[in-house]
């Protein structure tokens, strides 16, 4: 992934506001795989909490830890579905996860839930590029996208491309669970998408059809 962590943090704080001192901080970062954003962010004062699904990545974040010496860095070895924490961080970071998971609405709410009020969630994910900017479509990939090697070595770390959106249908989710402020970038030739939004205070969300109905 080269460089990628840094020009991604890079990005969000030139042109989304995200400050370059975080000292003082919560940041929680979502599917970090080995820790690139993680490393940056607690180099910059923050105390940041991972979260990583695939145990080899996770331990890896946490030995680069140990063998640093970071004691403001921690990654969590579970499924974001799992993580109940409310109420509690300054920023999420979001990046290059979105399209992985099975419920991306889910997924944002509960992340909705762990920001306190006027905290912001920075996101990045692929998105289908598209001239009607309007548009409200999502692409399903899922597992059948994925051809050769075993069941194992397809699981291997980042999972399946499941739903991949437009900028339109990514700001829809993001209003649907209660963020305000929105703010997107377009695709471009690079069909990813950038996204920042704020938590001014916890709301309720439309729960018909939610999949998780006891979600707060």
């Amino acid at each position: 992934m080269a460089d990628r962590h840094i020009e991604l943090i890079t990005y969000f704080m030139d042109n989304f506001g995200l400050p370059h001192d975080l000292s003082g901080k919560k940041i929680l970062d979502v599917g970090v795989w080995t820790g690139g954003t993680s490393l940056v962010l607690s180099a910059l004062g923050a105390q940041v909490t991972a979260l990583e699904e695939v145990v080899k990545y996770s331990n890896t974040v946490n030995y680069l830890a140990l063998a640093f010496g970071l004691s403001n860095l921690e990654c969590k070895p579970i499924s974001l579905y799992e993580f109940d924490v409310n109420d509690t961080y300054d920023y999420v970071i979001y990046s290059g996860v979105i399209y992985h998971v099975t419920d991306p609405v889910l997924s944002l709410r509960i992340l909705f839930n762990s920001l306190k009020d006027n905290g912001r969630i920075f996101i990045e994910t692929m998105g289908i590029q598209i001239k009607n900017t309007t548009a409200t479509f999502v692409l399903f990939e899922g597992p059948r996208h994925f051809r050769g090697g075993s069941k194992e070595d397809l699981n291997r770390g980042g999972g399946w491309n499941y739903f991949v959106p437009t900028p339109r249908a990514l700001n829809l989710w993001v209003d649907t669970v209660g963020f305000d402020d929105i703010r997107m970038d377009d695709t471009g030739s690079s069909r990813r998408i950038k996204c920042v939004a704020t938590r001014r205070q916890h709301k309720d969300m439309l729960r018909a059809g939610l999949s998780r109905p006891d979600i707060r």
